[in-house]
C-alpha cells in the first residue's frame, strides 16, 4: 500500500506497537498523527520521526473519554472528524469492533 504523503491517524502511538506502526509509516512518506494520554513519550516518538525527516504531530488524548475526544487535544480543537484522515486510521488500543473510522459511534471505541 503506498502511503506516501497520506495522513495516518495513530492510537496508541507513545509505545509499543503503535510507536513501531508510527515510526515505520513516517518512514514510508506518510504524515502520522500520533495520539496517547501520555504528553512525555509522545513528544518523545514525534521527536525521533522528525529527526528522521518524518512529519508528526503529536496529540495527548484519552480516547476511553468521550468528552475528552469531543473537546480535542487543545480547547477548541476537536479530533473528530480529522481533516485529511480519510478512514486511514490505525488503532492499537482496545478493539470493541471493526467498521470504518467514519461509522464509528465514540461509544463504540
Amino acid at each position: 500500500m503506498d502511503i506516501i504523503g497520506k495522513t495516518v491517524l495513530i492510537t496508541g502511538a507513545s509505545s509499543g506497537i503503535g510507536e513501531a506502526i508510527a515510526k515505520t509509516a513516517a518512514a514510508k512518506g506518510a504524515r502520522v498523527l500520533l495520539l496517547a494520554r501520555s504528553t512525555h513519550f509522545l513528544k518523545r516518538v514525534a521527536s525521533e520521526i522528525t529527526a528522521q525527516r518524518g512529519m508528526a504531530i503529536p496529540f495527548t488524548v484519552d480516547l476511553s473519554d468521550a468528552a475528552a475526544v469531543a473537546a480535542g487535544p487543545t480547547p477548541g480543537q476537536s479530533l473528530l472528524p480529522v481533516p485529511g484522515v480519510p478512514g486511514q486510521a490505525v488503532g492499537v488500543a482496545k478493539v470493541h469492533s471493526l467498521q470504518p473510522v467514519g461509522g464509528a459511534a465514540v461509544a463504540a471505541w
